[in-house]
């Protein structure tokens, strides 16, 4: 591993052009990465919007390597972070960065053992560990946990946090999570310590909403542009028949494999792809409806010769894993899924994104869409449109934000779902 220099020899801003080549492989930064690396380097809280593919973790990633003491990254999937950790000890450019996950998934054994590096500190010795992947669940509910964070603090090891996926924390982004409210503890608890706040996507209203929550102070903004040049979106006119739509999926996947055999040769593999369904399962259809949700879709394009499979949260944690493991290693070429599948998913190689049916909001299409072409290739989004469905959009909408939840999550009003139904009735 590179190893940095001490904390007085040298300000690390100055040695990241180095760092980012030794470390991670890269000659140049991209848009606002450096910027942003100098911030969080420098002590002072950054909220950082970059599109899907941008590079949002080696924003921190390098300047916890470059920082005494260890970078705490709260994250909301174990999938993600098992990808990152494994993507950083791995890392083949200096044989591996120092990371681990402290998460329900973490072996006993294993957690006493990064336990114990951690408190190395107490003897004013610091860790080995550069950074550590949290759950936002664990920070909420783990005494333990804010007990180790104390002892870094307390030696000055206590690099920095990073909020992972920070749209989660507001209530009125796409993809809320409960316990992200919770966050706002961490800079109570530590008001010195800067923190590193990075999504794909939020609306001014879900950043102030973000900053006001996680009591960032004096916050530095980078709002990226949204433009991925790469990608092709297109409109389509989405058939009154639900067979006749899974008719022209798999007709638009057959083009998709036959322009890869095309690109790659007769032995190409298949096109990866995913294809964003409203619903998990309908129970009861009438045989003329054909097939519409996610795992009808999937039996669908698979007796057609596609290999595809359906990912959903009616499924258990590992049969997801199992899926999602199948897709990443290119086994399964087409996920069928409902918008479980979005964080988490990163696979670089895929060449089109269908939306079976329209997303939920602008927010929530963005990210969706931007799983497409991640290695920079052309890559195709197609939304299937109908006036029907907006019908069925705003029920579900109104269903999931208006209705009463127990102190949990406020109403949504008919302004606020509204919103949400603007870009698809203009």
């Amino acid at each position: 591993m590179f190893t940095p220099p001490a904390k007085d020899a040298a300000d690390p801003v100055r040695l990241l052009e180095e760092a980012n080549l030794k470390l991670f492989g890269h000659n140049t930064f991209r848009d606002d990465q450096r910027a942003v690396m100098a911030t969080t380097l420098r002590g002072r809280d950054a909220f950082v919007i970059m599109p899907t593919g941008g590079g949002k973790s080696l924003c921190y990633q390098l300047p916890a390597c470059l920082s005494k003491g260890v970078t705490v990254v709260v994250s909301p999937l174990l999938a993600l972070i098992e990808d990152q950790v494994s993507a950083l000890v791995s890392n083949p450019h200096c044989g591996g960065i120092p990371a681990a996950a402290l998460t329900s998934a973490t072996a006993p054994v294993m957690s006493h053992q990064i336990h114990q590096d951690l408190l190395r500190c107490e003897s004013g010795v610091e860790p080995v560990l550069k950074l550590l992947y949290v759950t936002p669940e664990r920070v909420a509910k783990s005494g333990r946990f804010f007990d180790v964070m104390r002892s870094l603090d307390e030696q000055g090891m206590l690099a920095r946090f990073v909020i992972d996926e920070a749209h989660c924390v507001s209530q009125w982004g796409h993809d809320f999570r409960q316990d992200y409210l919770k966050l706002g503890v961490l800079k109570q608890t530590f008001p010195h310590v800067p923190t590193l706040a990075v999504t794909a996507t939020a609306t001014p209203k879900v950043r102030a909403d973000v900053i006001k929550s996680l009591k960032l102070n004096n916050v530095q903004q980078f709002i990226g542009g949204f433009d991925r040049p790469n990608l092709f979106f297109k409109v389509v006119k989405k058939p009154d028949k639900g067979k006749e739509q899974c008719e022209l999926v798999a007709e638009y996947i057959m083009e998709q494999n036959e322009r890869a055999r095309q690109r790659g040769g007769p032995g190409a593999p298949d096109a990866c792809g995913i294809v964003y369904c409203m619903t998990r399962k309908v129970r009861q259809r009438s045989p003329s409806s054909g097939p519409q949700d996610s795992e009808s879709m999937s039996d669908y394009l698979e007796s057609v010769g596609i290999s595809a499979d359906f990912y959903h949260a009616g499924q258990t944690a590992p049969q997801r894993r199992l899926v999602q493991a199948a897709w990443t290693a290119g086994i399964v070429k087409v996920l069928c899924a409902t918008i479980a599948c979005g964080m988490g998913i990163d696979v670089a190689n895929v060449r089109f994104v269908v939306h079976a049916s329209v997303a939920k909001s602008v927010e929530g299409y963005y990210q969706e869409a931007g799983r497409a072409g991640r290695d920079g290739e052309p890559a195709e989004c197609i939304v299937f449109f109908r006036e029907a469905d907006l019908g069925k959009l705003k029920n579900m909408i109104e269903g999931n934000f208006c209705r009463p939840s127990r102190g949990k999550r406020p109403k949504r009003s008919s302004k606020e779902t509204a919103r949400q139904l603007e870009h698809l009735e203009e």
